[in-house]
């Protein structure tokens, strides 16, 4: 399971804007600016602290523009700590505050309507995410304007969440071209986008190619970030994960181990990404047939998503379906059952009747309902089951 970590290289904060020299105007200046570092720096609780104060002066000053620019840097924040429905709140809430803005077009503008399409992606709406990354990719212009790459991948990103692989590779493709095409080629971008490209040939049964990729990009993150930075490990984890598909059990185990260590260290242990690295630690067990180590590991998985995300997340529901496949392992066809129906719901619900997560839970409940020769349910969810892709 590939991680859903979203970094700051796909967000966007703003900085401060050019400003009279009154008292105020200079204080909110002085938050946004070292928020702004500190946020780049991973120092979020610093970064929320300073905000919070610029949110203050700005409300006491009522300037529309300060509000919106401050709301979206710590919707930025909230989103980095993997607390999506918080951040899609404070990017709503700035979006309100720009439409009083005679510049709401603008490229700040832009960047807003990138952040809550990521943001509503993490979320697991597609259906809210998709017309924002069109649109974000459309008021870009050009695909030579800087950003442009960014918002082609996020774009990407959005159409692999619903399983249009073919949809999604040509974007990621377009996406690769325009940053590659710039001046000053934004290498950590690029990183991004081929790990974008790795998810999506993994989906397509490329697993090398994406093994492949996926090691570019790893190169790239730790020569410009470091061996322990979080956007690192998300590469590790993936790379583990590709290994697993390929079933090379024994390299994957160190690069999965290092994963979760590198997120419980700088993300803390209630993050999305630390559930991602539960559940592949639980994956790793199960397919050595040791299920006494790998089910409480799931377990806490399902809690930490439970708890960052909510119980309506489809990376809640994919928990669930893992820990329903184990309980089938072990011969628990009442609890597998119990499992698949409520992530059954949550992803027909997230993402409709069509998508590969919703398949995939309707093919679990017919190999159990097969299992037990309970014909009547057999044909009752066969009925919305699709032929394998």
């Amino acid at each position: 399971m590939r991680p859903i970590i979203d970094t700051l290289f796909k967000l966007f904060l703003t900085g401060p804007i050019a400003l009279g020299a009154t008292s105020s105007a200079g204080d909110w200046v002085k938050n946004i600016s070292l928020g702004v570092k500190a946020h780049a720096e991973g120092k979020l609780d610093d970064a929320e602290h300073h905000f919070h104060e610029a949110l203050a002066i700005a409300s006491r000053t009522e300037n529309a523009g300060h509000l919106a620019r401050t709301w979206n840097n710590l919707g930025a924040v909230a989103h980095a700590r993997g607390r999506y429905q918080e951040a899609e709140q404070h990017y709503l809430k700035a979006a309100e505050y720009w439409e009083r803005q005679q510049e709401k077009h603008g490229l700040e503008y832009v960047r807003l309507k990138n952040n809550l399409a990521v943001v509503y992606r993490a979320l697991g709406k597609p259906a809210e995410a998709e017309p924002l990354a069109r649109e974000t990719v459309r008021l870009a212009g050009t695909e030579a304007a800087p950003h442009t790459g960014v918002y082609l991948r996020n774009l990407a990103e959005i159409l692999r969440s619903q399983g249009r692989t073919d949809e999604a590779l040509n974007t990621a493709k377009r996406a690769l071209e325009a940053l590659e095409a710039l001046a000053e080629r934004p290498l950590l971008r690029i990183a991004e986008v081929r790990q974008s490209m790795a998810a999506i040939e993994s989906e397509r049964g490329n697993v090398s190619e994406a093994e492949r990729l996926e090691g570019l990009a790893l190169a790239i993150y730790e020569e410009h970030l470091g061996a322990e930075h979080p956007r690192t490990a998300s590469t590790v984890s993936n790379l583990g994960h590709y290994l697993m598909a390929q079933s090379r059990w024994t390299e994957a185990r160190p690069l999965l181990d290092r994963a979760l260590r590198i997120w419980e260290t700088t993300l803390g242990p209630r993050h999305p990404c630390v559930a991602v690295g539960l559940n592949n630690l639980a994956q790793w067990h199960r397919a050595q047939g040791e299920t006494r180590l790998a089910e409480p590991l799931y377990r806490r998985a399902l809690a930490t998503w439970e708890e960052s995300l909510g119980r309506k997340h489809p990376d809640y529901a994919k928990g669930l379906i893992n820990l329903g496949e184990l309980f089938a392992m072990q011969q628990k066809h009442r609890g597998a059952e119990q499992l698949f129906k409520q992530a059954l719901e949550i992803s027909r619900n997230a993402l409709g009747e069509d998508h590969p997560q919703t398949q995939r839970v309707l093919r679990r409940l017919v190999n159990l309902y097969a299992a037990q020769g309970r014909a009547s349910d057999l044909k009752n969810v066969s009925t919305t089951l699709l032929p394998p892709r």
